[in-house]
């Protein structure tokens, strides 16, 4: 049953799964552009299971790596090429800078309301 390294031989059905750099960086770049699981098992052919046990690592940076991209990008856009967009937009999501308006009021509040002529 073993062979001279001394290692299982396979026996019967399919042979066992072996990734390539090739479908790592593909998994990678599909976790990072949200794509499901289940999607990518299809797309490779294998079952979800198997890309979890295969592709763990890649699954599981894929996502951070693209966000980290784009973090990047919005960061240089701030600093860099004066977008005061990316800048506003940093500021409110990193020093949580806020456009919300605190209104208080004191006193009565008069409301009159007028029927309109065509009511029923």
């Amino acid at each position: 049953m073993s062979d001279e390294a001394g290692s299982l031989e396979h026996k019967g059905g399919m042979p066992p799964y072996e990734p390539t750099e090739d479908s790592r960086k593909q998994v990678e770049t599909m976790s990072a552009m949200g794509i499901r699981q289940d999607d990518m098992a299809n797309i490779l052919d294998i079952d979800p299971k198997t890309l979890r046990k295969h592709y763990r690592r890649e699954l599981d940076v894929g996502s951070t790596k693209a966000t980290l991209k784009v973090a990047q990008s919005l960061f240089k856009q701030a600093t860099e090429q004066n977008n005061v967009a990316a800048a506003i937009f940093w500021m409110k999501a990193r020093a949580n800078w806020s456009e919300k308006f605190d209104v208080s009021h004191a006193g009565e509040i008069m409301v009159s309301w007028k029927p309109s002529e065509h009511a029923s």
